[in-house]
């Protein structure tokens, strides 16, 4: 367990996503932030029934954000005074011109996006690699001989991290609709809710074929283009998830250093099972391991 009282998984994501927001600041603030934005990120977990005005927890989640915006806010005040930008993502956006108030949303919303629903892809990731020791090794090979970050062996990790992403992204998604529209004989009135699922999408045999519950990378070589709208993680068009590159980069590079760097034995897979919440999932209770070998 991390010291900040994190699986080290998830303490490591938290760290990665800081360290690309705020560059060479405070390391603290991983943890301070992360602590911050804690109670928030479980209470939007919950069924949209229970996250409304007067259900517990409510309170404690505004001001669990509240208290997040209140350090991002002091760091770009920080900035802004001794006039140093910094070559991060922080720094870019202070270049742009974006309120103090439009970049700290901003950044919160990045890092909700870069390390919240992230670490739970890594777990889902390593626990499929480790359920299926041929496609750990295929990773291993595509990585070889090289193992100095040359990209040789990125397309077959982007087909393992697509291929975890098709079949355990967020459950559901919503969209708001702002004008009537007709789809498929309904018709939706403006102000309207629509909830989808990338989940169901994601395991479509339709779109998918027969062996759509099964993890099979090799698909995204075979196929590296799905048909558009059958692969959402993300999110689509123009409301894409504003993290999704920042993401897919963490998740590029977990997957080939835990390959590359360790040697690792999964504790009874029949144990760990999936764990949903409305925007993201993990598993239930972590990916338990014995680690043995570090290279």
């Amino acid at each position: 367990m991390h010291r900040s009282g994190l699986p080290p998984l998830k303490a490591t994501v938290r760290r990665v996503v800081t360290r690309v927001l705020f560059g060479d600041a405070p390391g603290s603030m991983a943890d301070e932030l992360g602590d911050a934005l804690e109670p928030a990120s479980r209470f939007v977990q919950r069924p949209p029934q229970l996250t409304g005005p007067g259900m517990p927890g409510r309170r404690r989640a505004g001001r669990s954000r509240a208290a997040a915006d209140a350090i991002v806010d002091r760091e770009i005040a920080r900035r802004r005074a001794t006039q140093q930008v910094g070559s991060d993502v922080l720094g870019a956006l202070l270049e742009t011109e974006l309120s103090d108030a439009e970049l700290r949303d901003q950044v919160v919303s990045l890092i909700a996006a870069g390390y919240e629903t992230t670490s739970g892809a890594a777990a889902f990731t390593l626990l499929e690699l480790l359920r299926h020791p041929d496609e750990w090794k295929a990773v291993a090979e595509s990585l070889s001989p090289s193992g100095a970050g040359d990209g040789r062996g990125e397309p077959y990790v982007a087909a393992v991290v697509n291929e975890t992403l098709r079949l355990w992204p967020p459950p559901f998604a919503g969209r708001y609709t702002t004008e009537a529209v007709s789809f498929r004989g309904y018709d939706i009135p403006a102000g309207s809710t629509i909830v989808f699922s990338p989940y169901v999408t994601g395991r479509d045999p339709e779109a998918w074929g027969a062996d759509a519950d099964e993890f099979r990378p090799f698909r995204w070589i075979e196929q590296p283009e799905p048909a558009p709208l059958t692969f959402i993680p993300f999110g689509g068009a123009y409301r894409k998830c504003i993290g999704f590159g920042l993401a897919l980069t963490e998740l590029h590079v977990v997957v080939a250093r835990f390959v590359e760097r360790t040697s690792l034995r999964l504790v009874d897979p029949h144990r760990v099972v999936k764990g949903t919440g409305i925007a993201r999932m993990a598993p239930e209770g972590g990916v338990p391991v014995v680690v043995e070998a570090v290279r």
